[in-house]
């Protein structure tokens, strides 16, 4: 199983992966959601799945509440744009009318208290070359009234690119690595950080020791506090180092 959204919930001790791509499965990408739970370090499938279409390679946020899951690529290599809404205490997910812009899918996305961004992607060009669009805008969405909206330039990452992946604490989240291929192909080791509090984006300067994209964060609380980790294997460097931030 491969290009699966997950979320954590620190106060019930469980995480959650949806969707995904499985080559070993007839159709390849999943509607299951699956829970997992971390006291018995063992997996259930929910009996809810994914409406309306199997997904790969969406990204999500989330508050204590909520899942939400955007984006991605449905069946055919179709980009999707939809808002997905997972209710944590009922473990039932349905579909909202908040969508992301422009369909796309690899990119980022972490959370503060209140809201969710995500930050860059990409879709397919119709008329090549280049192969794919290429986003540098970070959007937010408000969890009050489940809102997006795209923030000024002071709030994008400094190079378009996609196949970042993030992680935040209770003031900034974290954005690292990522790729870049219309001209040629380029992956990238920075980490930037946004400032919650002024919807800032800058370069602390202490960048991840291996270029890659395609990664996996995790963080030591889902409640947004020190110690988040950028790493795990890149898609196109084969690599299994830990970078803890």
């Amino acid at each position: 199983l491969t290009d699966a959204a997950t979320i954590s919930v620190e106060d019930i001790n469980r995480g959650y992966v949806v969707g995904g791509y499985a080559p070993s499965v007839p159709g390849a990408m999943l509607d299951e959601i699956r829970s997992f739970d971390s006291s018995t370090e063992s997996f259930s499938v929910l009996t809810d799945t994914i409406p309306q279409t199997n997904m790969r390679a969406s990204s999500n946020v989330h508050n204590k509440n909520y899942g939400y899951f955007m984006g991605g690529q449905g069946p055919g290599s179709t980009y999707l744009s939809s808002t997905r809404r997972f209710d944590i205490s009922s473990e039932t997910i349905e579909d909202i009318s908040t969508t992301i812009g422009p369909a796309r899918t690899w990119f980022g996305a972490t959370s503060s208290q209140e809201y969710g961004y995500i930050f860059g992607g990409i879709r397919s060009n119709p008329a090549p070359p280049p192969s794919y669009y290429y986003y540098s805008k970070t959007s937010r969405l408000d969890f009050n009234n489940e809102t997006f909206s795209d923030l000024p330039s002071g709030a994008q990452p400094p190079i378009t690119k996609r196949g970042s992946n993030a992680c935040s604490t209770n003031n900034y989240g974290f954005l690292g690595g990522g790729y870049w291929e219309p001209f040629g192909a380029i992956q990238y080791n920075q980490v930037s950080r946004l400032d919650f509090q002024t919807d800032t984006m800058s370069q602390p300067g202490n960048n991840l020791t291996v270029s890659k994209d395609a990664m996996a964060t995790v963080q030591s609380k889902s409640t947004f506090i020190k110690n988040p980790r950028i790493g795990d294997a890149g898609y196109h460097v084969n690599t299994s180092k830990i970078h803890r931030y």
